[in-house]
């Protein structure tokens, strides 16, 4: 060979190359993702133990009720500001307030995953009872988290 004479990639070589970064790329982006998973539900975990006490507190100065429900992703009525906890809508939370279907209201949260809507998860009695501090609903990304089956709510 002489000084001037280069010899690139052959197109066996380039398609080698390519497939191997494809196959590397395969095996990442799951992965990734899995842990984006993991990161939000640990957040949402987390964002509702913070509304569990600022709940509990809230009651404690409210005769032991709590407030009423709130409105999609949103605090509940009446708001936890000041003083209680600075809700974020980022936070991808709406706080619940319903019928329990045994003549009381139970009191949850349902954590939105992105790209997901309203699943009324915390409606099903199941479900609260089953899955009731974000643990994974089979066939569904979004969690919930139940405070109390049987709260006494503010008028």
């Amino acid at each position: 060979m002489e000084m001037g004479d280069r010899r690139g990639f052959t197109l066996v070589e380039l398609l080698i190359v390519i497939l191997v970064v494809a196959t590397l790329a395969a095996i990442a982006i799951p992965a990734f993702q899995g842990a984006k998973e993991r990161a939000l539900y640990a957040q949402f975990q987390a964002n509702a133990h913070q509304i569990g006490v600022a709940l509990e507190h809230f009651a404690i100065d409210h005769q032991g009720r709590y407030p009423q429900d709130g409105f999609f992703m949103s605090p509940p009525a009446g708001g936890f500001s000041p003083g209680y906890i600075n809700w974020s809508a980022d936070w991808r939370i709406d706080y619940e307030v319903h019928n329990n279907g045994s003549g009381g209201n139970y009191i949850g949260l349902e954590f939105y995953y992105p790209g997901e809507g309203y699943r009324a998860l915390c409606d099903n009695p199941v479900n609260r009872a089953s899955y009731p501090h974000g643990d994974p609903i089979p066939g569904q990304k979004n969690r919930i988290w139940i405070f109390h089956e049987r709260a006494e709510i503010m008028p």
